[in-house]
């Protein structure tokens, strides 16, 4: 009849068919358990999900275990009303609004950071060297993610000027990659030096590689403890650029 024995358990040799409705569920039955199904009382779904493809399966409890399971809910609800101390509140209304404030303070951290971030930059600008009658400007920045490490690369970038090249690294914030970021400005582009060619020599030193626009170019690696040699490097590889041009 098209019954699926499913979740692994026995039957006999004859086992009971239940069909709700032949194009929607034809089951093979476990065993019949109560006469009526108001003898089941109250009755609690604690999960739907999918068991194999085109097949779900609803679990519930009902009786004393369905009533167990309501009191354990409260218990819960109370708890994180308690939290917000929101006996009386809607406890919808009291999350919503720590969520907001969460937001709100994500992108105070986020603007703090950031000025954070700038203050470094001015200190790697005010301690350049000079390379080849060039402006080399390096540092290492507090923990970051590529995109900040980017944004940070492009704000180096329109202040350097001219005659300038910068490249800076930061471990990111879980502390298992580094990330660089190189830029070269257009007059020395012109001159046939490529922030992507930079980049890419001085990922190798932190087990990565990259690359980009000759410009802005990024790079990430897998060895953030090799961060400090790789930026001590950049003189070397900033003399073979010029020496290739």
């Amino acid at each position: 009849r098209g019954a699926m024995a499913l979740f692994g358990e026995k039957y006999g040799d004859r086992v009971r068919v239940i069909t709700f409705d032949p194009e929607y569920s034809v089951e093979l039955c476990g065993g019949t358990h109560v006469s009526a199904s108001g003898e089941l009382g109250l009755f609690r779904i604690v999960s739907e999900g999918s068991v194999a493809s085109g097949v779900r399966r609803v679990e519930a409890v009902v009786g004393q275990a369905a009533l167990q399971s309501v009191r354990q809910m409260q218990s819960s609800l109370d708890a994180v009303r308690g939290q917000f101390k929101a006996l009386q509140r809607p406890v919808e209304e009291a999350v919503a609004e720590a969520l907001a404030q969460n937001v709100g303070l994500e992108k105070e951290l986020a603007a703090l950071k950031q000025q954070s971030l700038a203050t470094s930059l001015e200190a790697f600008i005010e301690s350049a060297s000079d390379v080849e009658g060039i402006r080399l400007v390096t540092g290492k920045t507090g923990p970051a993610d590529m995109d900040t490490l980017r944004h940070l690369g492009e704000d180096l970038r329109e202040r350097l000027g001219t005659e300038s090249i910068g490249l800076i690294g930061a471990v990111d914030p879980e502390g298992g990659k580094v990330y660089l970021v190189s830029v070269v400005t257009d007059d020395l582009v012109k001159r046939g030096v490529s922030a992507g060619k930079l980049v890419g020599a001085v990922a190798k030193r932190v087990g990565g590689g990259g690359g980009g626009r000759p410009q802005l170019a990024t790079a990430g690696g897998k060895q953030p403890e090799n961060l400090d040699d790789a930026l001590a490097s950049v003189r070397d590889s900033v003399s073979e650029l010029f020496q290739n041009h």
